[in-house]
């Protein structure tokens, strides 16, 4: 459900913008050789940073004169003894997340050459086999289907290894057209034939000469060597052109580091030619280390150039971008908008959780709250009990005895919810903190049990009987640790990117501090829905009429934090006075609404659980079940309201 106009903008700007930005820049980085990477610097999480658009592994820096290629992908693993096998699942949500990963063969160091192209053919086979052809080769990466090749030229690169380059390029092609081919030397590098032809045919999509170490790197007060440089290759080259730049000032042998306060001087030469597309960085280890020197730069980087790009030959190079005009555009942004506007109030915008120690039988079935109308999903509650070996425990209620086979007899009442258009997911976790993801392995064995028994429509004979859900939902006790729920996700979508992932934690959480269990999850950005809790007898952000200032923080936070990430944002509240500190009264309900539906991503309510829900009504509370009762308040905070209609009559006159 669209919340408000400007979740359709949320979805369609990014194209809008592309359109208009075309030829703004983006950076590139270099991972791996020689440094450490670990922690901070893992692959997953500088993809998760979303300053990158290509990430080259380094390096593939062995080989040539009969020697076998061999890899070094820095000290955090032994290539060896196959200990770098466990980038695979970061590489995949790399590319997942739509950035290119590259292999970079050849570095920095004197290990590499090609003596003659039979030595080029052998080394563009072993390339394509082991790395790029998706054949399921278990090779030093994993089985891996990497995007394309980097060649980092040595200085000094002599002109037999030049000539022999160009036939790998060609060798590479010849194998699938589409590989991503891109090219790194140093910046006074004169291009000799071979190289030369190489970029004339297009064999080179990428290039980015290293700008550092020589009198061709930037000098604020010097500037004249490095525009000269400039010149040159914007003149030389039919393929997209970066500035290859260090991240650290004081790093060995690096020397040209360009402060973010100097960067935008240093790119107005590069941005007035349409080839211009950003810069590329070495490496990850001192990026990180430098106060993540591409996140201060990124918005500079990506700033419009002066000059738009219209010639079509650029255009062509630009191959991997988005070059989107048509005269249709603005009608077709005025109709989203306006379904936008209508799909506001359309839907039914609550949620709920079902299962769970409680008792949810007879008038607390699945299938009759689903004929409620209320809901748009319902989940299952809970998948837990898991970690350190032990098989997951699913916990769906005293209605049933999942271990016992007793709770089967949901498979029709969940195929009845799925058939009217409820979303039907399986919670793992839960308030209890008796399960654990202590390793990756953990999480991995997780999400192929998650998958196989709820979710791939396989057949299984499951707690559930052989049911297909439609996704998973993350209830993490806050008390546990952020690591490898993030793997559960990425496994859970790499299996089948249409399931839909949403989370829960409690309402507590500042702005940028990974205080929340699913914080590394949701930033993966493959979660369709989050839920804070607004209820808890320990969380200072519980509503409260005349004291709503931890509220409106705590809801600003999560919307602010996870918005471009995570698709829509809710509250979750619970159903019964008696049951715990949070609860909202239908009467009050309207007010914490009117704070929560002010931010673009809020799309309604989760209700915390049925059996409560039910329990409200029995206790005389009201004459019906309280999600009943706050419907109508939680269709009204979906419907567009003054403040909506003005921000779209100004997003009308921007736009139009």
């Amino acid at each position: 459900m669209l919340a408000s106009p400007f979740q359709f903008l949320l979805v369609f700007c990014p194209l809008i913008f592309l359109a208009a930005r075309t030829h703004g820049g983006e950076i590139g980085i270099y991972w791996g050789f020689p440094e450490s990477n670990t922690t901070l610097t893992t692959l997953n999480n500088t993809c998760n940073t979303r300053n990158f658009k290509v990430v080259s592994i380094a390096a593939l820096s062995n080989f040539g004169n009969g020697t076998a290629p061999r890899e070094d992908f820095g000290s955090s693993c032994n290539v060896v003894t196959g200990g770098c096998k466990h980038p695979q699942h970061d590489i995949e949500h790399c590319q997942r997340m739509g950035i290119k990963v590259l292999l970079c063969v050849g570095g920095p160091t004197q290990k590499y050459t090609l003596a003659d192209a039979d030595e080029a053919h052998s080394l563009a086979t072993y390339v394509y086999g082991v790395y790029l052809s998706g054949s399921g080769v278990d090779g030093p990466l994993g089985r891996v289907k990497l995007d394309g090749v980097d060649f980092y030229l040595r200085d000094n690169v002599s002109r037999t290894l030049e000539t022999n380059i160009e036939a790998m390029a060609k060798f590479l092609k010849g194998y699938d057209e589409d590989i991503l081919l891109s090219a790194s030397m140093r910046c006074d590098y004169i291009l000799g034939n071979h190289l030369r032809r190489a970029l004339e045919r297009g064999l080179l999509d990428k290039v980015w000469p290293r700008f550092y170490d020589h009198t061709c790197k930037y000098n604020a007060s010097q500037k004249e060597p490095f525009v000269s440089s400039v010149k040159t290759w914007r003149a030389s080259l039919n393929a997209s052109f970066y500035l290859g730049l260090p991240t650290r000032p004081d790093y060995p042998g690096r020397s040209g580091y360009i402060p973010p306060e100097q960067l935008k001087d240093a790119l107005e030469i590069p941005e007035h030619s349409c080839k211009y597309a950003g810069v590329m960085l070495w490496n990850s280890h001192w990026d990180v280390k430098n106060d993540n020197y591409s996140t201060r730069i990124k918005p500079i980087v990506e700033a419009t150039p002066d000059k738009p790009c219209t010639a079509p030959s650029c255009h062509q190079t630009r191959r991997d971008g988005l070059l989107f005009s048509h005269p249709l555009l603005p009608l077709l942004l005025l109709l989203g908008m306006a379904s936008a506007l209508t799909a506001h109030g359309s839907g039914k915008g609550m949620a709920l959780y079902w299962g769970w120690h409680v008792n949810n039988i007879t008038a607390a079935g699945l299938e009759l709250a689903c004929k409620t109308g209320h809901f748009d999903q319902v989940n299952i509650a809970f998948l837990t009990d898991f970690g350190y070996g032990k098989p997951p425990r699913p916990d769906f209620g005293t209605g049933c005895d999942a271990p016992s086979g007793g709770c089967k007899y949901l498979q029709s009442e969940i195929e009845y919810c799925q058939s009217v258009n409820v979303k039907v997911l399986l919670s793992i976790g839960g308030f209890d903190a008796t399960y654990r993801l202590p390793n990756e392995e953990e999480a991995h064995r997780l999400a192929a049990y998650v998958y196989n028994v709820y979710l791939s429509g396989y057949g299984v004979d499951g707690p559930l009987g052989k049911v297909k859900l439609d996704g998973v939902d993350f209830w993490i006790n806050d008390t546990l640790s952020t690591a490898y729920w993030d793997v559960v996700a990425v496994d859970l979508k790499r299996y089948d990117e249409m399931l839909i992932l949403t989370g829960s934690q409690a309402c507590n959480h500042s702005l940028g501090v990974p205080d929340i269990p699913i914080y590394y999850a949701l930033k993966t950005g493959l979660f369709s829905r989050v839920w804070a809790r607004v209820f808890g007898d320990h969380y200072p952000c519980v509503y409260e009429r005349g004291n709503t200032a931890s509220f409106e923080s705590a809801v600003r936070n999560w919307t602010t934090d996870f918005e471009g990430y995570v698709g829509d944002f809710r509250i979750a509240v619970d159903c019964h006075p008696k049951y715990i500190r949070g609860f909202i009264p239908p009467e009050e309900i309207e007010g914490a609404l009117d704070i929560v539906r002010k931010y673009p991503t809020y799309s309604g309510v989760a209700v915390w659980n049925r059996h409560w829900d039910l329990k409200y009504m029995e206790d005389g509370y009201a004459n019906g079940p309280y999600s009943e009762t706050i419907y109508p308040h939680v269709q009204d905070s979906l419907e567009p309201d003054d403040d909506d209609a003005a921000r779209h009559n100004h997003l009308h006159e921007v736009v139009f």
